[in-house]
């Protein structure tokens, strides 16, 4: 039985200066290899789950904090920022933010470089991470000058070379083409199913991210007002609509044949399930 890697407690955050909360009561709980999709419309709340996750709320971001985030069993505040990058690894929208090194190599070396580690345990890590995540050819090349879906591996084996068991991607496939957006998801789902990595994706590419999530969160307002399993979630098509949001391509199509009395054994979540569900339908 997988056990639990990340607890939320009534968590409730308030930015310095406002008075209304950014985040209401937020309970959930993920376990130690799992796939979970973030969903809400921009202004709900995501960005500021993350840092509560990371840690960077409470330590750097000001304001105040009402319940707790607990990883591994300790609590966020009870853990330096050192000891949670450690644990939590964050990979941003776009590439750029978060690349600034000469070469990909130097990239991947400054997150254990500031971890304090030994030399030899750094070129460790730069090897690990160049050929877990795929880039060794590039090891030498300068970030700037890669193609968007590359950029995006570097700065996941930048994270990657941290070693942390939680990795919280923040739409990954936003900026780039189909071809890498593919790239990078099997990059995530390799991440997880090869080396147990608990992952959290914020993503509006439903279509191509609902297949490989475990579990689905949907935030609004400062709240998770639905979280279950992908079809539970997703089969509540019209409650999304209520909210800004949209379930995937095939599980919208069966919502509006349910309109005209067209029912289904299991909503389809996939193309290909939506191929064979509305085919018995004929």
């Amino acid at each position: 039985m997988k056990d639990t890697t990340v607890v939320v407690e009534e968590l409730t955050f308030f930015y310095s200066g406002t008075k209304e909360p950014a985040l209401r009561d937020i309970n959930l709980s993920f376990q130690r290899g799992e796939v979970a999709l973030l969903i809400g419309a921009t202004g709900a709340g995501k960005s500021t789950l993350y840092m509560c996750l990371n840690g960077l709320i409470p330590h750097l971001v000001p304001g105040r904090v009402g319940g707790q985030v607990i990883i591994d069993g300790s609590a966020t505040r009870d853990q330096t920022i050192s000891e949670l990058a450690q644990k939590v690894g964050f990979v941003f929208q776009s590439p750029d933010v978060q690349l600034f090194s000469h070469t990909v190599r130097e990239e991947l070396a400054f997150g254990p470089e500031n971890l304090g580690l030994s030399k030899s345990e750094i070129l460790r890590r730069i090897q690990l991470a160049a050929s877990t995540i795929g880039i060794t050819e590039l090891l030498e090349r300068e970030p700037a000058y890669l193609s968007g879906g590359q950029q995006q591996s570097v700065a996941i084996g930048a994270i990657w070379a941290m070693l942390p068991e939680i990795l919280i991607l923040d739409e990954p496939t936003s900026n780039l083409d189909p071809r890498s957006s593919r790239r990078v998801l099997e990059l995530i789902r390799a991440l997880n199913t090869e080396h147990g990595k608990t992952i959290l994706i914020a993503e509006h590419k439903i279509d191509a991210v609902a297949h490989l999530a475990d579990s689905i969160l949907v935030m609004h307002e400062g709240r998770i007002v639905m979280q279950g399993e992908p079809r539970q979630v997703f089969s509540r098509t019209e409650e999304l609509h209520q909210l800004g949001l949209v379930a995937p391509t095939a599980a919208e199509v069966a919502f509006q044949l349910s309109k005209y009395g067209y029912s289904f054994d299991s909503w389809p979540l996939t193309a290909e399930e939506g191929i064979q569900a509305f085919g018995e339908l004929l």
